[in-house]
């Protein structure tokens, strides 16, 4: 059976975490990850940050910056 390691996940507004942080299991044999942040309201603008991080050795975190305008 193949080890799963945590991925967490977190969403960030100018600077500040938005969201609570999401952890999920990625195993040996994941092969995707969908994942849905959303708002009823939409979202203000600003500038986001995505960040995924897995809790492995040697593993460098994610980052994905966008601005709403």
């Amino acid at each position: 059976m193949a080890e799963s390691r945590p991925l967490k996940i977190v969403w960030r507004s100018n600077g500040e975490v938005i969201s609570t942080p999401k952890v999920v299991a990625i195993g040996e044999h994941t092969n995707g990850l969908t994942y849905t942040f959303a708002s009823h309201d939409g979202f203000p603008k600003g500038n986001y940050e995505l960040l995924l991080s897995l809790e492995a050795k040697n593993a460098k975190p994610m980052v994905r910056q966008f601005t709403v305008e």
